[in-house]
């Protein structure tokens, strides 16, 4: 009886081996397949978008299809090797984004959105707030219309550029003009890229005021926003973005109206 109990236990070992064996070349064999269906270049990318979007609009098994299995670096570089096509885009839509305030809204957030698409995958969206910006200086000097009083004195304008991939923002830049609005001028006080940010990678920026002051109607304050974008192992990607904020004209003496744009340089 021992020896067959010997034999019964040797032939369960020897079968516990091969199914172990078995499960890890499935496991292995698996890993491997999965491992296989990764994009791994914008040359692979781009052929999956171009597969997606061949039958109409990509849809939504295939776009979270495409973004399990692209590593968000590939992503990137693939929108960086479309800057040709978004400039085609954003000239031929005529792109900018202006908004406008009088002084009858001076004391109002505004807000102005737009949005280029490049292809079913790839969209660029712009936006621009100005709003008032509380500082140390005190200003007394107010406008009157229609009975209510706005102050004049301190804001700022940002403007947003993002540039996304199947609704994923992968690059958010920013650009801010920080300006007073004065009794009879507008000046700058500083231009900033504060909020600037990438998905993966890193950026690097500056800024340039290129004119400080409105002074009169007509007149513009502007500044230059330059983007370095570095993803390790792929080619780098650079985007200028100036900002423009105009005193238009004046609805009657004592109102202003007051015009921004964000343009791509």
């Amino acid at each position: 009886m021992r020896k067959k109990s010997k034999k019964l236990l040797s032939m369960s070992i020897a079968t516990l081996v091969i199914i172990s064996t078995l499960n890890s070349s499935m496991v292995y064999a698996a890993e491997e397949s999965n491992e296989s269906q990764k994009i791994q270049s914008v040359e692979e990318l781009a052929m999956a978008v171009e597969m997606a979007q061949a039958d109409g609009e990509i849809t939504e098994i295939e776009k979270n299809d495409i973004l399990s299995n692209t590593p968000l670096e590939v992503a990137i570089a693939y929108v960086a090797s479309l800057q040709e096509e978004v400039k085609q885009v954003l000239e031929t839509e005529n792109y900018s984004v202006a908004a406008a305030y009088s002084s009858e809204t001076l004391d109002e957030d505004t807000i102005s959105s737009n949005t280029y698409y490049i292809n079913d995958a790839v969209s660029v969206i712009v936006d621009i707030t100005d709003v008032a910006e509380n500082t140390i200086t005190t200003r007394g000097a107010t406008v009157t219309e229609g009975g209510a009083s706005k102050a004049l004195g301190d804001r700022k304008t940002t403007g947003t550029y993002k540039e996304t991939f199947l609704g994923i923002t992968l690059a958010e830049l920013k650009l801010t003009l920080g300006y007073t609005v004065n009794s009879s001028n507008m000046t700058t006080r500083y231009a900033s890229t504060s909020g600037s940010t990438v998905s993966v990678g890193s950026v690097s920026t500056s800024t340039e005021i290129t004119d400080d002051e409105a002074a009169k109607v007509g007149h513009d304050m502007n500044c230059n926003g330059s983007y370095d974008i570095s993803i390790a192992g792929y080619a780098g990607l650079n985007i200028g973005l100036t900002l423009s904020v105009k005193w238009e004209r004046n609805i009657d003496s004592q109102t202003r109206y007051i015009r921004w744009k964000l343009d791509t340089i």
